[in-house]
């Protein structure tokens, strides 16, 4: 219903998937698994960079989506895009106190940056930004446009956003 309505009215739908309905959502605007949940729905391991590859061909193919984002811990994320392009997303963070939200960070940080204008690439490199934000600070914390802007200040990398 929710794909249909996002349809209807020219609204991206972003989707952080579980288990249960793994591939429910053909059609979406951007599919964002972990490397595990993406593993344990195709049967496959994800090993390598290759590996992640094909998994995320498979992905964009089976869901008939814009975009899949699979989130690799330390490893960063990497981008398939419908259109053939595959981006790797170094991580940022530099310390890790606690991974706890990294993955709805993620999603929160791409849907935003996305409705305000950014490429989905773009979108990507800002929430992996704002994931090392949050992974950097013990529990649970929101991220907020303060601290992104100033990690991507602090950041030394030339590289932050494409």
């Amino acid at each position: 219903m929710v794909l249909s309505i996002g349809h209807e009215r020219n609204i991206p739908v972003f989707v952080d998937p579980k288990h249960r309905h793994f591939f429910d959502f053909v059609g979406c605007t951007l599919f964002k698994p972990n490397r595990k949940e993406a593993a344990d729905a195709l049967g496959i391991g994800l090993r390598t960079t290759a590996d992640v590859q094909i998994a995320g061909a498979k992905l964009l193919e089976r869901l008939q989506c814009e975009s899949v984002l699979i989130t690799l811990g330390m490893e960063g994320m990497m981008l398939f895009e419908s259109n053939g392009n595959v981006s790797g997303v170094p991580t940022r963070a530099k310390n890790v106190a606690d991974v706890s939200g990294a993955g709805d960070t993620v999603i929160a940080t791409l849907s935003a940056m996305v409705a305000s204008g950014a490429s989905m690439r773009e979108a990507a490199a800002l929430a992996n930004v704002a994931a090392g934000c949050v992974v950097a600070e013990p529990g649970i914390i929101a991220i907020t446009s303060d601290m992104l802007i100033q990690a991507i200040h602090d950041d030394e990398a030339s590289d932050v956003i494409p």
